[in-house]
């Protein structure tokens, strides 16, 4: 069982306060999508264990990843915009993961009722954003090799010590911080 945090309370106390069935448990194996780009955006999602990859694919059929998320973390926050809009991303299982899904509508209408509710969800959303623009400054800020150990050090924090870290490709790597696959295997050479 999952220690308390304050996002797990926090998340089981907006459980409580919506109707029945607003909410269901689900699960994914690794490499399964959660949601793609341009589906209905009907749900929000609450991590309750696992790794999910956000990526976004340009009109030439390019994927660049925004983020990983790990447990516990909210994600697919478009569910609670009015009007609803399609899904601006695509969310992948990294591992097996388990995951809430709650219902966007009956929980805009909570937000609506209920403040505290809204300002869980608001804070979540300025997290994402805010290691968003973090993201962004490291690609004008810094170098490919130390954008390359500025993820690796964040990627070893996100997941933590005690268990084995996800596999990541050097593509997808390459992926986030805006480098080939081949310029990140000289820089991994490099770094060992």
């Amino acid at each position: 069982m999952r220690p308390a945090t304050p996002l797990n309370s926090e998340i089981n106390l907006i459980l409580e306060r919506l109707p029945p069935p607003s909410s269901a448990a689900v699960t994914f194996r690794k490499g399964e999508t959660i949601f793609s780009q341009g589906d209905p955006s009907d749900a929000i999602f609450y991590l309750e264990s696992g790794l999910v990859k956000l990526t976004v694919n340009s009109p030439q059929g390019r994927e660049a990843v925004l983020a990983l998320f790990s447990a516990p973390a909210l994600f697919g926050h478009e569910a609670v915009q009015v009007p609803t809009p399609l899904r601006s991303t695509n969310a992948f299982a990294k591992s097996e993961i388990r995951a809430i899904r709650i219902n966007g509508p009956p929980l805009l209408r909570l937000i609506l009722e209920d403040g505290a509710s809204g300002n869980i969800l608001v804070r979540s959303l300025l997290g994402l954003i805010a290691q968003l623009q973090e993201d962004f400054a490291d690609q004008l800020l810094y170098r490919g090799g130390q954008r390359l150990t500025r993820l690796l050090a964040s990627l070893q924090e996100l997941h933590g010590s005690g268990s084995p870290a996800p596999q990541i490709s050097q593509e997808e790597l390459g992926s986030m911080i805006g480098l080939t696959r081949q310029r990140v295997n000289k820089l991994l050479r490099r770094i060992r």
